[in-house]
């Protein structure tokens, strides 16, 4: 039965990326509008919405109440899309809401000619399935941009944009402001948003949208210089005398975690929980692939452009700052892969190359990554062909008692290969 749900769902994968709201509309009016009721707490953004709603969603189940987590892409299997309480959508759930939402969309598509795609699909499926979980709140991450996102169809209760820097430029623009202006689309009229550090060119575009449109804008403070400590793998840190224990490494993560300490206050304060109590949820959060140290040797991680790359060395040179980082590498085409690559390459002690096994997309293969660090620097290399050499590679380092990390690196499609490889369990985060 599973088996004939992925086929399905994978078939949608043909219909490619659609930028535009039409299509999910009609999907949804024709579902009967299940979630209209839901309080939906809307993330956009270029890095960190996973991580922010991971913090978010933990910290509202810690005040009590019962939490939707709508997020993208999966790592191993597609029902870690789709979370209440952090624990997946289950199998027989997942098969009923699929066979239900095909009828509907094979209709439409009879009746208007509209073909969904896998996105707008799954978003409306994940609505109707939080309706019928009645979670107090859900919250709903972007797939790409906001505005013509298919997520943006919903009222919510917030709206919040983490960060803006280039990506998806084929769908989103070239410039900080055009992919601004996109990702501002999900603010809503008289609604709270708040906005993470991001540069002054891509503020004044959301600071407009959020007047245009009537919405009250809440930008975070920067906190460079906050004082933080490193003690067994998570950091300790204060936003306004409140003790934050974040059980991710990093400053990217400090950033992040005030903007979530910004949203938690103001909800804290409309439907009336303890913010101390919510806040506690951030040291027993877990979010896998990002920074994530799996082995004392070990840290994953699912960086995939420039922005995510700086982040991730600036983490491992805060937390593990007298070790040799040996990275494991793999990219796909449409992604600056290169530049990612010429960024690691200050910091590498060595690279092993992987090519990511994903049909729909074309990935770079080790001979192509090579070739590129052979041009561009003096920094040795091997090519990974199977996944066992690098647990090969974590026993002989063991081993050596060397005080190096391995970082397996470039997508998140590469982590969830990884995992999926070591059995890695992602039913409940």
């Amino acid at each position: 039965m599973m088996n004939k749900c992925y086929e399905y769902l994978n078939s949608l994968e043909l219909n490619g990326i659609k930028p535009g709201l039409e299509t999910t509309l009609e999907l949804y009016r024709r579902s009967n509008r299940q979630g209209d009721n839901l309080k939906f707490i809307h993330l956009a953004g270029t890095n960190g919405k996973g991580s922010c709603g991971a913090m978010l969603q933990m910290a509202l189940r810690k005040a009590g109440f019962k939490v939707g987590f709508y997020t993208s892409p999966h790592l191993i299997d597609f029902r870690e899309r789709i979370r209440v309480n952090g624990k997946a959508i289950s199998e027989e759930d997942l098969a009923f809401e699929i066979e239900q939402l095909r009828k509907v969309a094979d209709e439409m598509k009879e009746e208007c000619g509209f073909s969904v795609t896998y996105f707008e699909f799954t978003t409306v499926l994940a609505v109707n399935y939080f309706a019928r979980m009645k979670p107090d709140f859900v919250v709903l991450e972007t797939g790409m941009g906001g505005r013509f996102d298919s997520t943006n169809i919903f009222d919510s209760i917030v709206s919040i944009i983490t960060n803006i820097s280039p990506d998806h430029q084929k769908f989103l623009g070239n410039s900080i402001e055009e992919i601004a202006f996109e990702k501002a689309g999900i603010i809503k009229k008289n609604q709270q948003c708040f906005v993470g550090i991001t540069s002054e060119e891509a503020l004044e575009v959301i600071r407009k949208q959020a007047k245009v449109v009537g919405a009250e804008l809440n930008e975070c403070d920067k906190i460079d210089n906050l004082p933080f400590e490193y003690k067994n793998g998570k950091q300790f840190f204060r936003f306004d005398n409140y003790p934050i224990e974040l059980n991710l490494i990093g400053a990217m993560q400090r950033k992040n975690a005030k903007l979530v300490f910004n949203v938690l206050k103001y909800l804290s304060e409309s439907y009336n929980f303890k913010l101390e109590v919510a806040l506690q949820g951030l040291a027993e959060m877990e979010w896998p692939g990002r920074c994530q140290k799996l082995a004392d040797n070990l840290i994953i991680d699912g960086g995939h452009n420039i922005d995510g790359i700086t982040s991730l060395l600036e983490a491992l040179q805060e937390a593990y700052p007298d070790y040799k980082y040996n990275f494991i590498f793999g990219s796909f085409k449409d992604k600056d892969s290169m530049e990612c690559l010429s960024l690691l390459e200050k910091f590498a002690n060595k690279f092993y190359f992987k090519k990511i096994a994903y049909q729909w997309r074309d990935s770079y293969d080790s001979n192509e990554l090579s070739y590129f660090l052979e041009k561009n620097s003096n920094k040795s290399f091997d090519k990974l062909e199977k996944w066992s050499k690098v647990q090969e590679l974590l026993f002989e380092s063991r081993e050596k008692s060397a005080k190096e990390i391995f970082v397996i690196c470039g997508s998140l499609y590469l982590i969830g290969e990884y995992l999926q490889y070591i059995n890695y369990d992602l039913e409940e985060i």
